[in-house]
């Protein structure tokens, strides 16, 4: 499964595009949030993310927003609030 260094900033995971199905899976030991746009945070609020606990947690979405701002057209971004960079692996189906 491939992976990207995620950050206490914004991350493209996935690039804009139709993707049918995403999983992710947090290996880092610290927790990464998700969003639709790159307006993700960390941290409590009207951008925040959805959380992937820490140490392996996961999520399996079967089905993408489509269209418009802040959908999956637009990628998938994902933030920490801890420091240094961590590891969140994905793989996007078409």
């Amino acid at each position: 499964m491939p992976s990207i260094n995620v950050t206490t900033a914004a991350t493209q995971v996935v690039p804009p595009g139709t993707r049918s199905a995403l999983i992710l899976q947090n290996v880092s030991d610290t927790d990464i949030f998700f969003g639709f746009d790159s307006t993700v945070t960390a941290t409590a609020g009207a951008n925040s993310g959805i959380r992937l606990a820490a140490n392996g947690g996961s999520i399996t979405i079967t089905r993408l927003p489509e269209g418009g701002g802040g959908s999956a057209s637009g990628g998938v971004y994902a933030v920490h609030a801890g420091t240094g960079t961590k590891e969140l692996r994905f793989l996007p189906a078409a």
